[in-house]
């Protein structure tokens, strides 16, 4: 029997005899699974290149478990059928194993399953509220680093970075990459389970011909309840990824970056019109003095929602947003970063005013404290 990717959906299963094969979209630009033909037969998977755009560039083994996969060479490029053929470990086992096939610019995943004669449905868990099953998130967020020196106008724009993640279940999450300093930009995302996860990169510079880069990361135990959800049935009701209930208990205070020797960066709570008498000094307090008295909520206990509204008592993150071309306060960008990784590690959500429709600054001072 053979079937080409464009007879089927985008992950749907297809029971081949013994076989059990899936392709799924490797996110280099939308369009990967009608660019590749995929058939199977005994011991082997057959890509076979439409004849337009770069042809085939690689055929690469993604992970393989109770299998030895075999690619042959062949010459970058090609349009012909290259054909990728295993031999089974254990007979007794199951075969498992992805295949990525890639031209320049789209990419697919071809995963077989073996010995599988008729798939076993996943048991549906009982409902809980807020759903059911793998949750969203609770395994923290991981960052991936990207060095990149090109000259570019507009570093926040020139630059295009999507990364595409492997879950161990071979399952995929899609990201985008961000300007971060001078050289480094950065990916990142929330994992949904633990295990190693493969990932690879489609960059863009200036609308240049994109590069590939790939990696692997290590992600350890669940380490939270996930995200924040409304109750599917009750509008007054919040959840947790995992189905427990949230309640939040939220709190808003200025935001700003404390006066430091040279270029370092301190952010510093509340604020306002000093008083008679007191320095204006008094009027600030560090971050790690501040949740440490208001965070860690849980439940009832402290609060455990902070909201930061940007330029609403705070700095700005935005130069200018419009039609030409958007640039971000990159120095802010970190202070914003720092702010949030400190909610975090107080136990408490964020709540973000990302907007804000003032024509003028409206924190006091402008966006720094000036002492």
């Amino acid at each position: 029997m053979s079937l080409k990717t464009s007879d089927f959906q985008f992950s749907k299963y297809l029971e081949i005899f013994v076989h059990l094969l899936t392709v799924s979209e490797e996110d280099l630009f939308p369009g990967g699974i009608p660019s590749f033909g995929v058939s199977s037969g005994p011991g082997s998977v057959t890509i076979d290149h439409v004849n337009a755009g770069t042809g085939l560039q690689s055929f690469t083994v993604v992970s393989a478990t109770n299998a030895v996969v075999n690619i042959p060479a062949f010459m970058p490029g090609t349009y012909a059928p290259v054909t990728a053929t295993f031999t089974t470990l254990n007979p007794g086992l199951v075969v498992d194993y992805t295949l990525r096939a890639a031209s320049t610019f789209h990419a697919a995943f071809v995963r077989v399953r073996c010995g599988i004669v008729t798939p076993t449905p996943t048991p549906t868990p009982s409902p809980t509220p807020g759903g059911s099953g793998k949750i969203k998130g609770g395994f923290g967020v991981k960052e991936i680093n990207f060095n990149l020196n090109g000259s570019y106008q507009n570093p926040f724009e020139d630059v295009k970075i999507r990364v595409t993640w492997m879950a161990p279940d071979s399952s995929v999450m899609v990201t985008n990459g961000f300007y971060y300093s001078p050289g480094v930009y950065k990916a990142r995302f929330a994992p949904n389970q633990s295990g190693t996860w493969n990932w690879s990169a489609s960059i863009i510079e200036n609308n240049g011909v994109p590069s590939l880069q790939t990696g692997s990361l290590s992600v350890g135990q669940q380490i939270s309840d996930g995200f924040v959800k409304r109750h599917p049935t009750n509008n007054f009701q919040w959840l947790n990824d995992n189905g427990t209930p949230f309640n939040p208990i939220g709190i808003g205070d200025c935001v700003f970056e404390y006066p430091t020797v040279g270029d370092g960066l301190k952010l510093t709570m509340d604020g306002g019109v000093p008083l008679p008498g007191f320095p204006a000094t008094t009027l600030f307090v560090d971050l790690d003095t501040y949740f440490s008295a208001y965070g860690n909520g849980s439940g009832n206990q402290r609060f455990n929602i902070f909201r930061w509204g940007i330029r609403n008592c705070s700095f700005d993150l935005k130069e200018s947003i419009n039609p030409s071309g958007n640039y971000y306060n990159a120095r802010n960008g970190i202070l914003g970063d720092m702010f949030i990784g400190k909610v975090k590690q107080y136990g408490m959500k964020l709540q973000l005013a990302l907007f804000n429709n003032s024509t003028t600054d409206v924190s006091p001072a402008g966006l720094r404290y000036i002492q």
